[in-house]
């Protein structure tokens, strides 16, 4: 099949493809996947149909009604706002099938601008690996049960009467583009204001659902949106989109968010690597010096070794950039490596920096911490010690236009150093308190000291329940994702039956329109057989009688409930001798026989015998005739001819 058609079945959600082998199987009566295989080999058009029974194309006018709806309320209008003057509207539908996803995103986006619609530049973008499907799709001409999917008035406003149903106009059809495109490999459009992808991830392991929504990611705008099917999730990259519309399953991109690097690969399939990040060339050094370069160098140099420390934190608290040298403030923790900027703080500094960020974020406001004493380590390696520094750090919430996410940016300070003179001064002014004040000193450190090994027992406590709780989502998520599958399964197979329902739809049409045909060319027969004025009877290969006109009644003595009666049953008004046996000759022989007779008045008739020929050439009866000869025209002797 990869060979063949150039798609890479491999991660394809198994079941699926297993079930359309089996029906191509059922349909040419192999019993084992071993001589399908052999008979796939030797048959080249059949690689081609289970290729497209593989690409189930399944789908419908504003197929959930209530997405479309959603999206004139969440996703057109934040679109709308976020539009600048110097670019249009972009939409991409991936997966498009025949295009009826593609117009109908066209067609709601129209409906929500409105008059506004002419002063905007729009391009609607519809993919699919189909061939056939791109070009039913940029033709734009669907039958008349669309009727079901689409309102009159839509069907007024979007669509013109066409021979044998509906075509798209021509206003909407110059706004979308279809192209034959492999989401998985082949580069992505970019810059999109929404992508709006169905049913598509139903039909993939999660391996590659994991990378088509990275490309999704990397194909957004800032502040675009991604639409999903009914049961389909992010899975395993819900870092990378917030959560609009749980419902209808409708996702904002997060633009601080980090994806897993993708392959676009402009080689042949086969030359194209297994799914996971490509190798980039090194960049080769340009040799001409030029002042722009200098100018870099000298800016990062500046920024790296006398900037304060500070990191750039997304509301998550994930470290996304980081300026100056912050291993004195924050180190990497041991086990699953993390950029949690919490996780990563030195002892002393969390408890502080939760909840110096947790005001900056309730209040907006910026939020300064003094004089945190942090114990000593340079994140080098080397043995820290005992003794400790004080630290001074400042939050402050930054908000970007383009994105509603907040962010934050710590900075950290070393604490200036108290004058030595002054040190001296408290120093003797220290060993000059009385008794008294010595020992409430040691009082209060010992309150301190049980203080804090009640709050440690406390947080001790608490990283256990969180633990438990993380253990106990962990759990949860894993039954989810079990469901998933399983909501994608039976998606799937209702899928698979609306496409095996469209099928025999098909075959049902065709039937009808067969037994229309069957039925006029009998009304032609039986008008033929009783307007002539010849007695024609035609014999079955069983020698019963299948029909006669009313002229041979006159002759055979036959009623209408003579059909069916065998021929050896008639009693004929004119002597024929041997009738039976005449006509079994010519269906054995193949061979014409005629005749003349004479009947009880004297008068002549033409008496021929024809064999039966269907439409394949094949014997299956006999036809007899009888024909008035005038007084006048000489006898005819018997003969017998081909």
């Amino acid at each position: 099949m990869r060979r063949a058609t150039g798609v890479d079945f491999t991660h394809y959600r198994q079941t699926t493809i297993l079930r359309r082998i089996q029906r191509r199987m059922v349909v040419h009566k192999i019993d084992k996947l071993e001589d399908y295989a052999k008979f796939l080999q030797s048959k080249p058009p059949e690689t081609k149909a289970l290729y497209q029974d593989m690409l189930i194309n399944v789908t419908s006018f504003f197929r959930g009604p209530r997405v479309f709806e959603a999206l004139k309320a969440t996703v057109f209008p934040a679109i709308q706002r976020n539009l600048a003057r110097e670019r249009g509207i972009r939409v991409w539908t991936p997966g498009c099938a025949s295009g009826e996803e593609t117009y109908s995103v066209a067609m709601a986006l129209l409906e929500f601008l409105g008059d506004r619609a002419s002063q905007t530049p729009i391009q609607f973008f519809g993919t699919d690996v189909s061939e056939s499907s791109v070009a039913r799709a940029r033709n734009g001409v669907y039958p008349e049960n669309i009727q079901v999917d689409v309102s009159a008035e839509r069907l007024r406003r979007f669509f013109n009467k066409a021979e044998g149903g509906y075509r798209v106009s021509k206003t909407i059809r110059d706004m979308c583009i279809f192209a034959q495109h492999n989401v998985l490999n082949d580069p992505p459009f970019s810059r999109m204001d929404l992508i709006c992808c169905r049913n598509l991830l139903i039909y993939l392991e999660p391996v590659l659902q994991g990378k088509v929504i990275s490309v999704f990611h990397y194909a957004l705008r800032p502040s675009g949106f991604l639409v999903l099917g009914s049961s389909e999730g992010l899975g395993g990259t819900t870092g990378l989109f917030a959560v609009e519309d749980r419902t209808h399953k409708i996702f904002s991109k997060k633009a601080g968010a980090t994806h897993q690097a993708v392959a676009f690969s402009l080689n042949s399939q086969a030359e194209r690597r297994e799914y996971g990040p490509m190798p980039m060339p090194a960049r080769h050094p340009d040799a001409n010096w030029n002042y722009a370069e200098a100018q870099k160098e000298f800016d990062r140099r500046l920024l790296t070794q006398y900037t304060p420390a500070t990191v750039f934190v997304n509301e998550d608290m994930e470290i996304i950039h980081t300026r100056g040298n912050v291993n004195r403030y924050l180190k990497l923790a041991p086990g699953k490596p993390s950029l949690s900027l919490l996780k990563m703080a030195r002892e002393g500094l969390l408890v502080e920096l939760r909840n110096a960020i947790a005001k900056a974020k309730k209040e907006n406001v910026v939020v300064g911490k003094r004089n945190l004493q942090v114990k000593n380590g340079n994140g080098d390696g080397a043995a820290a010690t005992h003794s400790t520094r004080l630290v001074n750090i400042d939050v402050i919430p930054v908000s970007l236009s383009s994105v509603k996410e907040l962010y934050f940016m710590v900075i950290f300070q070393e604490a200036p150093q108290e004058p030595s003179r002054e040190t001296a001064v408290r120093r003797t002014r220290a060993t000059e308190e009385t008794g008294a004040a010595s020992r409430r000193t040691a009082k209060l450190e010992e309150e301190l000291a049980a203080t804090k090994e009640y709050l440690q027992s406390v947080i001790e406590t608490q990283e256990a329940t969180n633990e438990e709780l993380q253990s106990a989502n962990e759990e949860i998520l894993s039954s989810n994702e079990e469901l998933q599958s399983t909501n994608e399964e039976m998606e799937t197979a209702k899928e698979e039956l609306q496409s095996a329902n469209e099928e025999l739809t098909t075959v049902n049409d065709e039937l009808r329109n067969r037994n229309v045909e069957i039925t006029q060319i009998n009304n032609d027969l039986i008008n033929l057989l009783s307007s002539i004025d010849i007695a024609v009877i035609m014999i079955g290969s069983d020698l019963t009688i299948r029909r006669f006109t009313p002229k041979a009644q006159k002759f055979l003595g036959l009623i209408p409930g003579d059909l069916g009666r065998p021929l050896s049953n008639i009693n004929p008004s004119i002597e024929i001798a041997d009738l039976q046996e005449m006509v079994q000759q010519v269906v054995s022989d193949f061979r014409t026989h005629e005749r003349e007779l004479t009947d009880r008045m004297g008068v002549h008739y033409q008496f021929k015998i024809l064999p039966y020929r269907t439409m394949e050439n094949k014997i299956d009866g006999a036809v007899i005739t009888i024909v008035d000869i005038a007084p006048d025209k000489p006898g005819i002797e018997p003969k017998s001819s081909n």
